[in-house]
């Protein structure tokens, strides 16, 4: 698979250990060193190492981030990805692996990233020289994990070879569904115009005193204030906030009568002149998870921030 003269293409392989991992990627990153592309490479940094001394002498060619540092959230990667793409110089693919799920991911996470990979397909659907191959570990995760990935990609790998993915369902729906009750203490708050200083006060004092450092207090506390904004804007201006946590991480939840449908709302920064579209890009870019799920009856936007 290459990049140069293609549109978007995004694969999925399956491998059983490092050396399975590295059979699969090795040779598709040094393809694209030989065709002078862009080559980037988002791991777990076992992984990242690992590629890097098989790499050799073509080690410079290749850029490494962590994934578990800028996937932390996957709402985030599909503007980093466009950054890389947009920043590239003019005619210049992009070939790309990203590993967004790994053994140990929570299951609230793993929901999002199958989410980011059924968006990426539209997000870059018509963006020519860009290559994404994707790692699942069929070891270590569950089967159910697996058979989504053959659902979001349009082509699979297994055992070496290529083939276009019978189960890739071409249909977006990213706020689909429900999210898991919580199951400790729960305290609620109403919010209209006239207390959104004290929505951001109720959630960043919270924080706070549940262990949480000042920044990362004060970055949730103005995500839920731009979830918060959104409702007095665009949702009948009210809404209800909802604060609890889970182990060591606070969880807020912004209620709201409204209904998004654009489906890659936040997943791209708003133009620099547009009056509205930037609270959900920076409240993705500020939480380490953001779950947004929204119908006919309305809307819900759940943000988490963990102690770092």
């Amino acid at each position: 698979m290459t990049a140069s003269g293609a549109p978007f293409a995004h694969e999925a392989i399956f491998y059983d250990d490092l050396s399975g991992f590295l059979s699969d990627t090795l040779p598709f990153l040094r393809e694209g060193v030989d065709a002078a592309e862009a080559v980037l490479v988002a791991v777990e940094p076992v992984k990242a190492d690992a590629m890097r001394t098989a790499l050799d002498d073509t080690v410079d060619a290749v850029q490494f981030v962590d994934m578990a540092d800028v996937g932390r959230n996957p709402g985030r990667l599909i503007s980093t990805w466009a950054d890389i793409v947009d920043g590239l110089p003019a005619g210049q693919p992009l070939r790309g692996i990203g590993e967004p799920i790994w053994p140990g991911r929570r299951p609230d996470e793993i929901a999002e990233c199958h989410r980011h990979e059924s968006l990426l397909n539209l997000a870059f659907a018509y963006r020519a020289d860009f290559v994404l191959m994707c790692p699942y570990d069929r070891a270590q995760l569950d089967e159910a994990v697996l058979d989504e990935a053959r659902h979001s990609h349009p082509r699979v790998v297994e055992d070496g070879e290529s083939l276009e993915s019978q189960e890739y369902d071409r249909s977006v729906a990213p706020y689909a569904g429900s999210l898991a009750e919580p199951t400790g203490p729960v305290a609620c708050m109403d919010f209209a115009s006239d207390n959104l200083g004290d929505v951001r006060r109720w959630v960043a004092d919270a924080a706070l005193a549940g262990g949480l450092a000042r920044e990362r207090a004060d970055d949730l506390a103005l995500a839920v204030g731009e979830a918060a904004t959104n409702s007095l804007c665009h949702a009948g201006g009210h809404g209800e906030l909802r604060r609890w946590w889970e182990d060591d991480r606070v969880v807020c939840e912004v209620h709201d009568e409204g209904r998004i449908r654009d489906p890659l709302a936040g997943r791209f920064p708003a133009a620099w002149d547009a009056a509205h579209g930037r609270g959900l890009w920076l409240i993705h870019q500020l939480c380490d998870l953001v779950q947004i799920r929204s119908s006919e009856a309305g809307s819900v936007v759940r943000m988490q921030m963990g102690p770092s």
